[in-house]
């Protein structure tokens, strides 16, 4: 059984069996821990106007819960939806870091 769960405000989304969840919520692995043994995550977000939640969180975010899960087992997906700030270039950078790890993006 797949849900949609909202992880933030601006429509970011992730894919993940109920089980799976239940074991995140369940467990805090110690620090030296590997991550647990999941599916895979859809993370697909829209984004309007997003520059600064970009710069301060949300981008780093993204990079950590790859860090997290596993470069292999996440994939991105982001819409610009006509921002008048710079939304674009924060997202450009996001792309070329999620890149760099290999991770599949789609903006």
């Amino acid at each position: 059984m797949q849900v949609i769960i909202p992880l933030c405000c601006l429509g970011l989304l992730a894919l993940l069996d109920f089980q799976t969840w239940v074991a995140i919520l369940l467990r805090q692995p110690a620090p030296d821990d590997p991550p647990p043994i999941l599916g895979n995550v859809f993370l697909a977000a829209t984004l309007w106007n997003g520059e600064e939640v970009l710069r301060t969180h949300w981008s780093a975010a993204v990079l950590d819960l790859a860090m997290h899960l596993g470069l292999s087992r996440l994939y991105v997906s982001i819409y610009e939806s006509g921002s008048w700030d710079n939304t674009k270039v924060e997202l450009r950078k996001l792309d070329d870091d999620l890149a760099r790890l290999q991770i599949p993006a789609q903006s």
